[in-house]
């Protein structure tokens, strides 16, 4: 009797065992959560209201980023594109803003560009067979070197007498909250029922799983490769515009800062809960970790590229403990 039921329930887990499980479902978020207190104290001011919503405000942009590489990895293809897309896109909603033509209709030129990208980028990569990483690589200098073309390697300005949506949008408030912050929780809401509650969701996490299995079980691998490639550039495309708005027009290149913190949010996010899978909620976290750092570093006065090794640290600490739980199980 006891020998079955052992066979059935396997072995009981050591303490170490369990140590190790607990750490890969919460140990990312206890580290995020510990940075707010070593920050207060060390300047008590970080914990306040205004800097609180403040972090929220300036994670938007890079999140909504990162959201759209999420459906990507799900489908197990990478986009290199995806800094270069965001700024491309701030050109074009910035341009169109700058000539007078209104708010709604540079939300649809932001969106149309984003459109075409994830286009091509589908199209390169499910139906020519071009590996990912070339592909998209190729695509972000396109993007790159229209987002110079356009601009002429000038800022854009805008006239936010015609523009106070942008404004808004960029610094303004809603009901207490930052107006980016509502948009970035209306935006993930949208990518999580897509990713979680939808045939189309589950059907992305099978081919990035195993793409051999979901094409035998019927599952068309380049349709929705495809298809991941366009919600990425559609999502990345809103946070092209979010990031025209955060800087009140348009800066050539200012994109491509966003492609290394959007990996990372978004790597930082995988080891959340979800045994190594991308899914929203874990991107959003990794997103405002991000943001939590950079902001405690300028409470701190510490030099900028102090970030960049301490984004290291993060990914490659929280994937460790990650690659410990699997193990364990």
């Amino acid at each position: 009797m006891s020998a079955s039921t052992t066979a059935v329930s396997g072995p009981a887990l050591s303490r170490r065992q369990r140590l190790f499980i607990f750490l890969g479902n919460y140990g990312t978020l206890i580290g995020m959560l510990l940075v707010f207190p070593i920050i207060a104290m060390l300047e008590p001011r970080f914990l306040s209201t205004g800097n609180m919503l403040n972090i929220l405000r300036q994670a938007a942009t890079l999140t909504l980023v990162a959201l759209g590489l999420t459906f990507v990895l799900a489908a197990g293809v990478f986009d290199i594109s995806v800094g270069g897309t965001a700024g491309l896109c701030s050109i074009v909603a910035a341009l169109i803003l700058a000539r007078g033509y209104g708010f709604p209709l540079a939300v649809a030129g932001a969106l149309l560009t984003g459109l075409m990208v994830g286009i091509i980028n589908g199209f390169l990569v499910a139906r020519l067979h071009i590996n990912d990483f070339l592909a998209t690589v190729a695509m972000m200098f396109i993007t790159i070197g229209m987002d110079v073309l356009l601009s002429k390697g000038a800022n854009v300005h805008i006239d936010f007498e015609y523009a106070a949506e942008l404004r808004l949008l960029g610094k303004g408030d809603v009901l207490g909250m930052p107006a980016a912050t509502l948009l970035l929780i209306a935006v993930a809401l949208v990518c999580h029922v897509i990713l979680d509650r939808s045939s189309l969701g589950r059907r992305l996490y099978a081919i990035g799983g195993n793409p051999r299995a979901a094409h035998l079980s019927g599952v068309h691998v380049e349709r929705l490769r495809w298809a991941a490639f366009i919600l990425c550039a559609l999502v990345v495309a809103v946070g092209g515009f979010m990031l025209s708005a955060r800087l009140e027009g348009g800066k050539p290149r200012a994109g491509e800062a966003l492609l290394g913190d959007s990996i990372a949010a978004a790597s930082i996010g995988t080891t959340f809960l979800r045994r190594g899978r991308p899914h929203v909620l874990g991107t959003v976290l990794g997103g405002i970790f991000l943001a939590t750092l950079a902001n405690g570093f300028v409470f701190l006065n510490i030099p900028f590229y102090y970030q960049y090794i301490v984004r290291a640290f993060a990914i490659v600490g929280a994937v460790a403990f990650s690659g410990m739980r699997l193990q364990q199980r």
